[in-house]
């Protein structure tokens, strides 16, 4: 087989050829001499649309499709269908070599077609060569010749099923996605159906749903939750660390927010062992502030131990703990953790050991600032007035005109400051909740259904998902699930379905 051979035009040289017209029903050696620019036969990988195909047959079928009145043009050895858009070369005509191309390059110039391409298979490999040597030797043809592979149809079940295992399962194949998938196989086989197939064998895949990372993760709407009503009525409590040890041992800190006025008290720990944060807690927050009705805090164990627990229980405490894996329960004070810790990186960056000095200094700064959400400073929805700064205590003091009214300005203050500020907190929600809302994804599990759970920590090679895990109870936005014997409440945007 002697054919030529060119992988790539440049487009210069493809704008070139496409331009040549042929003046003559012969070619020329002037005009349609084959150049090393322009192939004459191309393998390639994937069938092109719109082209029209070379086809070989005896002179049976020849006869069979002249009789059937579909051909629109005919030559001596060749015949088009329209209707299967494949001209038809009579086998037995491949041993007049000059009078064969002749006859083939006519009728492609009457039906304008420069490209033909032919499906090789084992039945037709010998007349592939004996056309190619014929054209290689009659050397005056534009003709050009795209061959492809056939794709093997595939009609049994257990064969079905070895494809797909080796075009995703083997190490070749990389555990392939669905449209890689699809478009290997179709190279080499096809059978109706095939794309369901590949959907529904990838989508099983247990390897596939633990290890890959999915596009479409589940959304639930957002809740908005109840705001208090008064100044430290609900409490957040959460531990920020561990921390670079200081010069007094400290490593961590106990951060408590108020829901209402987003006042903040930090207090830094050497441990965060459940004795040392309740005792922190009763000390520095109740026995100043009074006790709280609601606390709110994540499933840490110095948080959910007997200690803490009997300790809320004792001062008439309400305790509630967040969802697993889902941190937005607690996203006030978790937001208030970066500013802390951008304020400790500034401040400590030359001498990183004092970072505790630095902690109440961060509180004045953070109290005495309007909060974007209430438009008041914390300070002021707890005190009733505005905080003194350094920045202003050279002004003189505004004069109290009548002592015995103090008390009820003050207590009206306090209220209507309140009463705006979770007025405003409200309307924030209610915003925030829209604005999250738009893209919501939101999934509904029956009971008995296994889910996937998001690996929340790890390395890069760790599993993406954890389980499967069996569904209990579907609580929207959360869902209840059974997970080592025990039973686990967890957000619906950290789960997905398991197939099996």
């Amino acid at each position: 087989m002697h054919e030529q051979v060119v992988s790539v035009l440049t487009r210069a040289q493809k704008k070139k050829i496409d331009s040549k017209e042929i003046n003559t029903d012969r070619p020329t050696e002037s005009s349609t001499a084959r150049r090393p620019d322009q192939p004459t036969a191309v393998e390639v990988l994937k069938r092109p649309k719109d082209i029209t195909e070379l086809r070989f047959s005896d002179n049976y079928n020849n006869k069979c499709l002249r009789q059937s009145n579909n051909i629109v043009s005919d030559a001596s050895y060749c015949t088009y269908v329209p209707s299967q858009s494949a001209i038809f070369l009579n086998t037995r005509s491949l041993s007049t070599q000059e009078v064969l191309v002749r006859d083939l390059e006519k009728l492609c110039k009457k039906l304008n077609i420069n490209d033909l391409l032919i499906i090789k298979n084992k039945s037709v490999d010998k007349n592939i060569q004996s056309l190619l040597r014929s054209i290689d030797r009659y050397k005056t043809t534009s003709l050009k010749f795209l061959i492809t592979k056939e794709v093997t149809r595939i009609t049994d079940k257990d064969e079905i099923i070895t494809i797909l295992n080796d075009f995703h399962i083997l190490p070749t194949s990389g555990h392939a996605g669905i449209n890689r998938m699809i478009n290997n196989i179709k190279k080499y086989y096809f059978w109706p159906g095939i794309t369901n197939d590949v959907i529904n064998f990838v989508k099983k895949c247990k390897s596939c749903q633990i290890q890959k990372h999915t596009n479409r993760h589940t959304k639930e709407p957002m809740t908005i939750t109840s705001t208090a009503s008064t100044a430290f009525e609900r409490i957040s409590l959460d531990i920020m660390g561990p921390l670079d040890v200081d010069n007094y041992d400290n490593k961590y800190i106990l951060t408590l927010q108020c829901d209402l006025s987003k006042y903040v008290e930090a207090y830094p720990l050497p441990r965060k062992d459940t004795e040392t944060v309740t005792k922190a807690f009763v000390t520095n927050f109740v026995l100043r502030y009074g006790v709280p009705k609601t606390v709110i805090s994540d499933r840490g164990t110095e948080f959910t131990s007997s200690v803490m627990v009997e300790t809320c229980r004792l001062l008439g405490i309400e305790k509630h703990i967040s969802t697993a894996y889902h941190h937005e329960t607690l996203g006030a004070i978790e937001n208030t953790h970066k500013h802390l810790g951008a304020y400790l990186r500034i401040q400590c960056e030359n001498n990183k050991a004092d970072w505790s000095d630095w902690v109440p200094f961060w509180c004045f700064s953070f109290n005495t600032s309007v909060h974007s959400e209430t438009k008041y400073t914390p300070y002021e929805l707890v005190f009733g007035k505005m905080c003194n700064l350094p920045s202003n205590l050279s002004k003189g003091i505004d004069p109290l005109y009548n002592h015995d009214d103090y008390p009820k300005e003050l207590k009206y203050r306090l209220q209507k400051a309140q009463a705006d500020a979770m007025q405003n907190l409200l309307q924030s929600k209610i915003s925030r909740k829209c604005l999250y809302d738009k893209n919501c994804n939101s999934v509904k599990y029956n009971t008995g259904d296994l889910i996937l759970l998001k690996n929340q920590v790890g390395n890069k090679l760790d599993n993406v998902y954890e389980g499967p895990y069996k569904v209990l109870k579907d609580i929207s936005p959360n869902v209840l699930i059974s997970k080592k014997n025990k039973e686990i409440l967890v957000h619906k945007n950290n789960t997905k379905l398991f197939y099996d």
